[in-house]
């Protein structure tokens, strides 16, 4: 498959505290036909990132699912994520989703 770029589609557009400031490192994940889904990092009102994912018609460039909670949030105090998390890859092995992270 070749991805060509689409321009704009997704704004997280601040529309909670927790998903407030751009989406990057974005990971994409193919469920099923055209639908992926593509998780991101995001900044909250606190300047730490989360870990969010949308579900993305790729032929329509439409989104179908919009996140209202963190796919992966902070880590406990004292942990490599308790400052920010982003995604760096995702696997489906044996049917089980592995996303992995790059915590702060």
């Amino acid at each position: 498959m070749k991805w060509v770029k689409q321009g704009h589609i997704f704004g997280n557009d601040g529309r909670s505290e927790l998903l407030h400031s751009g989406a990057q490192a974005p990971v994409p994940l193919h469920l099923h036909d055209d639908v992926y889904r593509v998780f991101f990092g995001t900044r909250a009102n606190d300047g730490r990132g989360r870990i969010f994912s949308i579900d993305l018609d790729v032929v329509r460039s439409e989104v179908l699912r919009v996140p209202t909670e963190p796919d992966v949030d902070l880590g406990n105090f004292g942990y490599y994520d308790d400052n920010g998390i982003i995604p760096s890859d995702v696997l489906v092995v044996d049917g089980v989703i592995h996303l992995y992270t790059i915590g702060f």
